[in-house]
């Protein structure tokens, strides 16, 4: 009866040590546990490092994903910009009025602009290596060589 009686309360002491061992709960801070066993606290340093460096790891590609956002909007700004004046030369280049002395672009001197029936509109026949060149409502006299305007017939074609 005496060894049950030691065994038992062996037994009852390595329990309570092995329970007081494990955690041990803070009065002043509830639900904050100490934990003395070195495994324990190991494991817990291993989790907590994992979970900063996943952290880190979702906060690098947050940024990486926002500063491609970033450089996708820059670029849409640009191209958005760079349509916008393009479209403006275009309109101010249409609304451009030609004057004696300047010189025509090629591109007007190409047969589009070039008004081959001149008697359809009325016009002279142009002297040799001139033509007549439709801008809007003017008709303009060029070189067709250089694109020298010699005279600017104003709103003929309306």
């Amino acid at each position: 009866m005496r060894r049950t009686l030691l065994a038992f309360t062996a037994a009852a002491v390595a329990l309570t040590g092995a329970a007081a061992a494990q955690a041990q709960p803070l009065k002043n801070f509830p639900g904050v546990v100490l934990i003395d066993d070195d495994d324990d606290w190991d494991d817990w340093r291993k989790e907590r490092r994992e979970r900063a460096k996943e952290l880190r790891e979702r906060e690098r590609e947050a940024y990486k994903d926002w500063r491609e956002d970033q450089r996708e909007r820059a670029k849409d700004l640009r191209e958005a910009q760079r349509d916008y004046y393009k479209a403006q030369r275009k309109y101010e280049r249409a609304q451009r009025r030609w004057s004696r002395g300047q010189y025509l672009p090629a591109e007007y001197r190409s047969s589009r602009y070039i008004i081959h029936d001149y008697r359809a509109y009325r016009l002279p026949p142009p002297p040799r290596g001139y033509g007549y060149v439709r801008h809007d409502d003017d008709v303009l006299l060029t070189s067709l060589a250089s694109g020298l305007i010699t005279q600017v017939l104003a709103d003929i074609l309306r």
